[in-house]
């Protein structure tokens, strides 16, 4: 992300929802060296390589002049969307890479676009070689499954769009440093590397055997220089059939049952005992800690709580749990944001995937679902045009009274994406009614590295401006262009009035 002075080694990792509230402030605690950080007091052969160790949490300075996002859409899904705002737009430089017309995208200066995963080329014939990520492929990593799913590009990179990885490379190059520092491998043979490494364990369970057959041939052919291995099938063929599936049978000693060897043994009483050496847990004991003592010094290591957290499981009044929304808890005096809501995911997107196509927003309407009493109390019904706000922020959204949600709770579908009225510059009103909106930075009283905007706390009342059109009239949202005036070129209905694009 940035280069800020004074900030030296690698303690440079800004957790959870205090991303957006930290740059604004020019600075952040740093408690974990970030996520495969074991620490010289841990053992690795017991713990899990995603694991934080926490360490005595550590001011650290921050000074965000460059913005560096790539395809990730990082305004719309990280909470606290007024800051954000203020952050992006105080930056010197923003660029953003991307596959489609984001909101992270609309605030930059500079819009890179990249290749999606159906593209791809390793034909120098078609011009300039591309190749996607393995990321994202779906068929995971350290997964016991049953079949290896076969993908590759579908078509030549369309226009001027590059891989995310070649632009980073131009850029480091550029800056006078050696890129294959930073990327030794390329794309392409990480994606062969995938396959070629796939293993299937043996019928009898004496060894891991591969998959995939590759040939001096192979190596020839694909422009690679990997190790001759014998497997199940050719690379040719797994790609002409799209999968490789592992014969499987009823008595098949091959199932995985967790905790246990493959011989489950009887106890005294006829009860099955179940072994724990052969699979054990990634914790200290290699079991599984339903008391955990190295979870409660790990995280009260930072000194972030205000009091130290449990080795086991057990109940806190959360910050803007359900609670906080009375202003006398005892006597049920509902406070100023008497209202909880949640984010749950919605199906006409995946986060803020997809969410800009006319059929899926024409099939689901994306409203703001409350329970039927709440709305009645407020004169609200269904299709009304409602604002929800808090301290923080303000969205609009249409109504949908439920009788079957529970009274004191809302409903706001996660991912929409981000339609700005800025007509008062200091109180901007999402018409696109994102959740983000309303959500401050705020983290967990109990685990500070745990985000809170899951938990809102607001109102909600009758909007007596211009009402919302459905999403699906309002058209897609595309980088057109902008005209005299800085007014992009798509529009909403009823925003930026007296202007034209």
């Amino acid at each position: 992300l940035v280069g800020s002075p004074g900030a030296t080694g690698p303690n440079r990792c800004i957790e959870g929802n205090s991303w957006w509230s930290s740059l604004a402030e020019g600075k952040y605690l740093s408690s974990s060296e970030g996520p495969y950080d074991l620490g010289s007091g841990d053992d690795p052969a017991k713990l899990r390589a995603n694991t934080p160790t926490y360490h005595a949490a550590r001011e650290m300075p921050v000074n965000p002049r460059l913005m560096f996002a790539t395809n990730s859409n990082f305004m719309q899904t990280r909470g606290n969307l007024p800051t954000a705002i203020k952050v992006m737009r105080a930056a010197d430089t923003c660029i953003s890479l991307e596959i489609k017309y984001s909101l992270t995208a609309s605030f930059a200066d500079i819009i890179l676009p990249v290749a999606t995963h159906w593209e791809g080329n390793d034909d120098e014939e078609w011009g300039e070689l591309c190749w996607p990520s393995p990321f994202g492929d779906g068929n995971g990593q350290k997964q016991r499954k049953d079949a290896l799913v076969a993908w590759r590009p579908l078509v030549k990179p369309m226009y001027e769009a590059r891989e995310e990885k070649r632009i980073c490379r131009d850029i480091i190059e550029r800056m006078g440093f050696d890129a294959d520092d930073a990327y030794p491998k390329s794309n392409y043979d990480q994606w062969l590397g995938y396959f070629l490494g796939m293993r299937e364990l043996s019928e009898d369970l004496s060894r891991w055997e591969p998959v995939i057959t590759w040939t001096a041939d192979d190596n020839r052919k694909h422009h690679a220089n990997y190790p001759e291995q014998q497997g199940k099938i050719s690379f040719d063929q797994f790609m002409a059939d799209g999968s490789y599936v592992a014969h499987r049978s009823p008595d098949d000693r091959r199932n995985y049952v967790g905790y246990r060897d493959d011989k489950l043994g009887i106890g005294e009483n006829g009860e099955v005992v179940v072994a724990d050496t052969a699979w054990p847990r990634p914790s200290r004991s290699g079991k599984l800690e339903i008391y955990c003592q190295f979870k409660a010094d790990n995280v009260n290591r930072t000194g972030l709580n205000s009091e130290p957290i449990k080795p086991y499981a057990n109940y806190f009044v959360p910050n803007r749990g359900y609670q906080d929304t009375f202003a006398d808890w005892g006597a049920k005096v509902k406070g100023a944001y008497p209202l909880q809501a949640y984010t749950p995911h919605y199906m006409r997107r995946a986060h803020t995937c997809y969410d800009n196509m006319t059929w899926t927003q024409e099939a689901f309407r994306n409203p703001v679902f409350m329970n039927a009493q709440d709305a009645e109390e407020r004169g609200i019904k269904a299709g009304d045009t409602v604002v929800c706000y808090n301290d923080f922020g303000r969205m609009l959204r249409i109504a949908q009274p439920l009788q079957g949600m529970m009274p004191g709770t809302v409903g706001i579908p996660h991912g929409v994406r981000s339609l700005f009225d800025e007509s008062d510059p200091d109180n901007i009103v999402d018409r696109g009614g994102s959740e983000q909106m309303l959500s401050d930075g705020q983290q967990s009283n109990y685990f500070p590295q745990v985000d809170g905007y899951n938990s809102l706390l607001i109102e909600i009342e009758k909007y007596e401006g211009e009402a919302l059109v459905e999403d699906c009239d309002r058209g897609p949202f595309l980088a057109a262009g902008i005209d005299a005036e800085g007014t992009p070129a798509y529009v909403a209905e009823g925003m930026y009035e007296g202007k034209e694009a």
